[in-house]
């Protein structure tokens, strides 16, 4: 089993962040947790874990914490962007603020993260980057427009560094979720678009639970060294798309 080290979760406070934090704390991996608050896991992690509050748009702050990390537990060995928002609309109509914001986390957050845990990895030939991405950056749906965009873009850079830092003895995973049932979908405004996902999720049971997610954060983490799980896209069985 590979030994445990320093492991770095953005997005840490809810749903698969969270569910993910909990898992690897329980099998002993150092943590440092980050979100915007982190109110909710502060309370069920006590032991081996560091928290800051960070927005992982904000690369100096992204940067900032993870030294810190680095110099409580020690170098980073596995990097977890999670980060991620899906605000649903549709394309004529989305507030180009909402647009720039999402494509700021859910990319920009994961390239941010990607590199400054590299720094350290190429430094030490060694550690494991997991981004997490989305059923949605291999396929359309609609009223998710910018959030397809910047899953395709997740995916796209993903399978670019990995192949680029493979010889240095680099993994580079991506995890593609179909419909999970989490929190995500709170910030979505248009009540005609989310109650019409709500429903279809729900009655036809197209679900998902974060803990699945977790569990394929482990199965990717333990494999042995010279074993890179490319990407794992996972959903249930029920969804059809």
């Amino acid at each position: 089993m590979n030994e445990k080290k320093l492991t770095v979760i953005t997005g840490a406070n809810s749903g698969n962040g969270k569910a993910i934090a909990l898992k690897l704390h329980n099998l002993g991996y150092p943590l440092l947790l980050l979100d915007l608050k982190t109110n909710i896991i502060e309370k069920e992690i006590k032991e081996n874990v560091m928290f800051s509050e960070v927005d992982v748009t904000n690369y100096e702050a992204l940067s900032n914490a993870i030294k810190l990390g680095e110099e409580k537990f020690g170098p980073i060995g596995n990097m977890i962007n999670n980060a991620g928002v899906m605000i649903l609309e549709k394309a004529d109509k989305q507030s180009h603020h909402v647009m720039s914001r999402m494509i700021d986390i859910n990319f920009k957050g994961v390239v941010y993260g990607t590199q400054i845990a590299l720094k350290t990895m190429l430094n030490k030939k060694e550690g494991t980057i997991i981004n997490i991405a989305s059923i949605a950056g291999i396929k359309g749906f609609d009223n998710h427009s910018i959030y397809c965009g910047t899953k395709y873009a997740v995916r796209g850079y993903s399978e670019t560094v990995r192949a680029e830092v493979a010889e240095h003895g680099i993994r580079v995973a991506l995890i593609s979720p179909g419909v999970v049932k989490t929190n995500l979908l709170e910030g979505t405004t248009n009540t005609e678009i989310k109650k019409g996902y709500e429903e279809w999720r729900d009655q036809s049971n197209a679900f998902i639970h974060a803990e699945d997610i977790a569990n394929s954060v482990v199965y990717v983490l333990e494999q042995p060294k010279n074993v890179t799980i490319r990407e794992v896209v996972i959903s249930p069985v029920t969804q059809k798309e």
